[in-house]
């Protein structure tokens, strides 16, 4: 396939007046969220990448989305707004409602999860990423 073919995949996510469509994160995308919200990843790794897997439920990923909201509030309105292609826009995913939030986060992380090969090589990934700003401890539980 050539990258002319490619074509970025979106699902939307259901609102009381329309949709929202969101997209999975690729690397321009975490770059931003390390530069901006370096510390609310920390925790998002904390609260995750203890129990992470190729084999998380839906009903993990949906609690991991409520504690994401609940935790990191401006780490959720960024990946909403670069999710939806428009990162001037975190200011308006602040202000939807916490069941929208949750439901963008979770399929932004399955698109996410999806095109990286599972959770476990994405956390390796983006552990190895937040290596080369500053030393993290591996949380997968690999020698990474």
């Amino acid at each position: 396939m050539a990258l002319a073919d490619f074509h970025v995949v979106r699902e939307d996510v259901p609102m009381s007046k329309g949709k929202l469509s969101v997209r999975g994160l690729a690397l321009d995308d975490i770059a931003i969220l390390i530069r901006e919200n370096l510390s609310d990843l920390d925790d998002l790794l904390h609260i995750y990448g203890s129990n992470a897997d190729d084999r998380v439920a839906i009903s993990e990923t949906a609690k991991f989305a409520i504690n994401l909201v609940r935790e990191t509030p401006a780490l959720v309105a960024k990946l909403i707004a670069l999710a939806c292609d428009e990162p001037d826009s975190e200011h308006l995913a602040r202000k939807l409602p916490i069941p929208v939030q949750v439901e963008a986060i979770k399929k932004v992380v399955d698109l996410t999860f999806r095109e990286a090969g599972g959770v476990k090589n994405f956390l390796e990934s983006l552990t190895n990423l937040l290596g080369a700003v500053r030393p993290v401890p591996s949380l997968t539980g690999s020698n990474i």
